[in-house]
C-alpha cells in the first residue's frame, strides 16, 4: 500500500511539473532552436556562369519545396494531431493547401483586421483563450545522390507567427518571427530518395506580442521554402560595403567579408570579382585560407577610381562575383549585384554621395488583396513601377521586412529603403511613456534577434539608406539595446525610432538616445517648422515624416 501511495505520489508530481511547463509558444526565453546564425540573401552555385544566371532552383543544388502539401486545421493547441510529425501518421484523408499561402484564405478559420488591439486577450507571453488554431503541414522531398557527402540545409523564408519542424519524425527546430527567415540543418535527419517534412504552425505565440501591427492578421507558411546543398567547407556569408571616398566621392571603396566554414581547407582560397554589368572586371583579387581553417573570415579592402555611383536618379550597379576555390578548380561562386553609395548625416542634413536629399516616400505592406500575405513578383514590380511613375524616391517596410525580390527592385530601379524591424506592440501602449515587452528585459533577446534577423539578411543592399528598429511600441531599454546593436553591427546606415523622439527630445545629447533622426507621424508642416525649425534643432539631426 506504501509503494503504492509513493509510485501514486510520483506520478502527481511528474503530472504537475509537466503541467507547469511553459509551452515554447508561451516562453519569451525561448524565440528559436536548431537555428542556423542569420545570413545575406544569396545563391550558391558550382561555376561562375551559373552564378550570373542567378536561377537557384534551375541548378542541382537548390530544390523548392512550394507547391500543395498536406494540411490540418485545428481551432487550439489542445486539439492538433500530436504525433502528425511520425512516419507512419495516415494524412491521406487530410486536405491539401498551396504553399506559400495563408490558410484563412482557403476557408481556415477567418481574417482579422484590427488597428492596434492585439486580436486576442492581452496577457503576454500567454495566449489564452480557446481560440488559437494551429495549421500542421505535411510535404515530401527526395535526396539526390549529387548531394552526397554535403551538408544540407532547409530554408523558411516566413512562417508563423511560430512554427515548430520535423524530418522524418526527428524534430529538426523551432522559430518565432513571421517576416524573417529561418533555416535547419537538416543533414543529419535526411536519407537518400524520399524523406518526410512536418511543420506545425501556430496563428499566436508570445512572439505574436512584438507583431501587432495596422493590417490584416493572417497566418500560415508565407514565402518559400527550399532545401539546398552546401560543400563541408563552402562559403557561409557576405557581407560587402560598397561606400565613396568622402574626400572626392569619385573613389569606390570596398570592404568585403566572406564567412567560410569547415576545417582542414590546405589548399583552398577565395577569389572576390568586380565587373560592370556587361562583364568587364574593375577588380580582381584572391587570397588563400588558413590551411587549419575554422570558420573564419576573409577581409578584402579595395579601392577604385571613377566609381559609377548609385543614388535615386542613377542606380548603377555592379556585379560582385566570390569564388571557393579549391588548387585553382571553382568548387563554390555566388554573384550579387551591388551598388556604390555614401549615407551621411552633417548639419542636420541626410546626405547620399555628399548631397542632401529630400525623400518622397510611401509606407508600404506586404499585402495582395487577393492572396493576402503572399505577393507575387509582378505585383512587386508593379509596386516599384508606381513609384517611379508618380515620383516616389523611398519607401519604408511598414512595419516588418518584405520580401527579398522587392529588395532586388528597389536596388535596380532606385528606390530609398527604410528597412524596419517586425516589431510593433501598439496594444501595450503607443505614446511617451515606457511600457509592455519594451521594457521587459526577458524580452530583450527576442528585440535583439529580430534586429539581427533583418540586418544581416538585407545588409548587402545598396538602397537600403537607414535601419528602422520598429514602429508604435513605446519606449524602452530594449529599443535601446537594439539600437547599440544595429550600430555596432553596421558604421554604414542611420537608425531610426519613431518613438524614441518623445522622451529624449530634450535631452538630445543624452547618451541613451536611440534615433538619429527627428521623426514624427501625422505632424502639420507648421508645427514642424514650430516646434523644430523655429528652436534650430534641424541643425543637428535632419527630420522626416515617418507616416
Amino acid at each position: 500500500m506504501r509503494a503504492y501511495l509513493l509510485s501514486s505520489l510520483i506520478l502527481l508530481v511528474l503530472a504537475a511539473n509537466s503541467f507547469a511547463q511553459k509551452p515554447d509558444w508561451e516562453n519569451p526565453k525561448v524565440f528559436k532552436q536548431g537555428t542556423e546564425k542569420p545570413r545575406a540573401t544569396f545563391y550558391l552555385f558550382n561555376s561562375v556562369e551559373k552564378a550570373k544566371e542567378n536561377q537557384p532552383f534551375s541548378s542541382e543544388n537548390y530544390v523548392l519545396l512550394n507547391g500543395n502539401w498536406k494540411f490540418h486545421w485545428s481551432e487550439h493547441p489542445d486539439k492538433r494531431p500530436l504525433t502528425f510529425f511520425e512516419e507512419g501518421f495516415d494524412v491521406s484523408g487530410w486536405n491539401e493547401i498551396s504553399v506559400p499561402s495563408n490558410w484563412q484564405l482557403h476557408g481556415y478559420g477567418y481574417p482579422i483586421y484590427t488597428n492596434w488591439k492585439y486580436p486576442h486577450k492581452k496577457s503576454a507571453p500567454k495566449i489564452k483563450g480557446d481560440f488559437n488554431p494551429v495549421g500542421s503541414y505535411k510535404t515530401q522531398f527526395n535526396i539526390s545522390d549529387l548531394w552526397d557527402g554535403k551538408q544540407v540545409l532547409l530554408h523558411f523564408g516566413g512562417a508563423g507567427s511560430a512554427y515548430n519542424v520535423w524530418v522524418n519524425g526527428k524534430k529538426v527546430g523551432y522559430s518565432e518571427g513571421t517576416k524573417t527567415p529561418a533555416e535547419f540543418d537538416i543533414t543529419e535527419h535526411i536519407r537518400k530518395g524520399s524523406n518526410n517534412l512536418a511543420v506545425e504552425v501556430l496563428r499566436w505565440s508570445d512572439g505574436g506580442y512584438l507583431e501587432d501591427q495596422d493590417f490584416w492578421r493572417l497566418s500560415g507558411i508565407e514565402r518559400d521554402v527550399y532545401i539546398y546543398a552546401t560543400e563541408e567547407i563552402g562559403i557561409e556569408d557576405v557581407f560587402v560595403k560598397a561606400q565613396l571616398n568622402k574626400s572626392d566621392y569619385q573613389t569606390g571603396v570596398l570592404n568585403l567579408e566572406i564567412d567560410v566554414s569547415g576545417t582542414e581547407a590546405r589548399g583552398f582560397e577565395i577569389e572576390m570579382t568586380l565587373e560592370n554589368l556587361d562583364g568587364s572586371v574593375v577588380l580582381s583579387e584572391q587570397k588563400a585560407l588558413t590551411a587549419e581553417l575554422n570558420n573564419q573570415s576573409v577581409v578584402f579592402e579595395n579601392t577604385f577610381r571613377d566609381v559609377k555611383a548609385w543614388s535615386a536618379e542613377a542606380p548603377n550597379l555592379y556585379r560582385l562575383i566570390v569564388q571557393l576555390k579549391k588548387d585553382g578548380k571553382t568548387i563554390q561562386a555566388t554573384a550579387l549585384k551591388i551598388g556604390f553609395r555614401t549615407v551621411e548625416m552633417t548639419n542636420g542634413k541626410l546626405l547620399v554621395n555628399g548631397k542632401p536629399i529630400l525623400l518622397k516616400g510611401v509606407n508600404r505592406h506586404d499585402h495582395d488583396p487577393k492572396t493576402g500575405h503572399v505577393v507575387s513578383r509582378e505585383m512587386m514590380l508593379k509596386d516599384v513601377l508606381l513609384f517611379k511613375k508618380y515620383n516616389i524616391n523611398a519607401v519604408r517596410t511598414s512595419h516588418y521586412p518584405n520580401d527579398p525580390y522587392f529588395y532586388d527592385l528597389c536596388d535596380e530601379y532606385g528606390i530609398y529603403m527604410i528597412d524596419e524591424a517586425n516589431i510593433e506592440t501598439h496594444g501595450y501602449g503607443y505614446g511617451s511613456l515606457p511600457a509592455g515587452p519594451t521594457t521587459w528585459k526577458k524580452w530583450r533577446g527576442m528585440y535583439i534577434y529580430r534586429m539581427e534577423r533583418m540586418a544581416e539578411r538585407d545588409k548587402n543592399h545598396p538602397s537600403i539608406i537607414m535601419w528602422s528598429m520598429g514602429n508604435e511600441s513605446g519606449i524602452g531599454k530594449n529599443f535601446l539595446a537594439s539600437y547599440k546593436w544595429l550600430k555596432a553591427f553596421d558604421d554604414t546606415r542611420p537608425v531610426s525610432y519613431e518613438r524614441a523622439e518623445f522622451i529624449f527630445k530634450k535631452k538630445l545629447k543624452s547618451k541613451r538616445r536611440y534615433t538619429d533622426f527627428h521623426s514624427q507621424m501625422y505632424m502639420p508642416a507648421q508645427k514642424v517648422k514650430e516646434k523644430y525649425a523655429d528652436k534650430g534643432l534641424l541643425e543637428e539631426r535632419p527630420f522626416y515624416w515617418v507616416e
